[in-house]
């Protein structure tokens, strides 16, 4: 069945060889159908389904192969992650305890990576300067103050007076709060840092939590 084209070539070239002293020249032939006998068609019918069935197991290798791999990629990737943000953590976390004791202008990038036992190519590897660590620490101890007020905001039970009564209380009760109170006015010794916290206090605070408080309590 595979060589019919070759078959179909020898016809053609010994019917032209028998009717050439008649003057008739063959152009084609062409054999239009072949049954081979069963024992054959069975062979070649299971060399066909082997052929298939191996192709099928290579696939699948192929694809089981391909799937370790991208599990192995993204595990790898995950653990380099993660092992990322714990060393980003570190930095912050060593950060944040110096500016508690120092005015954060005093505090070097130095200071900073032997409090949090790396080198300082590993901190410029995470942050590109001093003041990208102050910003950080800025937006970690927001969110540590932000997350109480907007429980307190969003209270269906309290009315406007009793929620502004309330944030206040937060602001000054709790450990949480008087770290942050400890922490603030070393970093707020650092000028880019106070502009950056009074226009997150403009941009955010006051139209997102105090606002609405203000509002709910004109309209009570």
């Amino acid at each position: 069945l595979t060589s019919r084209d070759t078959i179909n070539s020898q016809m053609r070239a010994l019917l032209d060889e028998a009717t050439d002293p008649w003057g008739i020249k063959v152009n084609r032939v062409e054999v239009k159908n072949i049954q081979p006998p069963p024992d054959i068609q069975s062979a070649m019918e299971k060399q066909m389904k082997a052929e298939r069935e191996k192709r099928e197991a290579v696939l699948r290798a192929e694809g089981q192969r391909q799937s370790q791999i991208l599990v192995a990629e993204g595990e790898k990737e995950s653990m380099i992650l993660r092992a990322d943000a714990a060393k980003q953590a570190a930095i912050l976390q060593a950060a944040l305890e110096l500016a508690r004791a120092n005015s954060f202008d005093k505090v070097s990038v130095r200071d900073i990576c032997q409090r949090a036992g790396i080198t300082t190519g590993a901190f410029y590897h995470h942050f590109r300067s001093k003041e990208e660590i102050a910003q950080r620490v800025g937006d970690r101890l927001g969110d540590q103050m932000w997350e109480p007020l907007r429980h307190i905001r969003d209270d269906p039970a309290l009315t406007g007076l009793q929620k502004l009564q309330a944030v206040f209380a937060a602001s000054f009760a709790g450990q949480r709060q008087q770290q942050i109170a400890q922490t603030l006015p070393h970093l707020c010794s650092n000028p880019q840092f106070l502009a950056m916290e009074l226009t997150n206090i403009e941009a955010h605070l006051a139209p997102e939590c105090i606002a609405p408080m203000i509002r709910q309590g004109m309209a009570d």
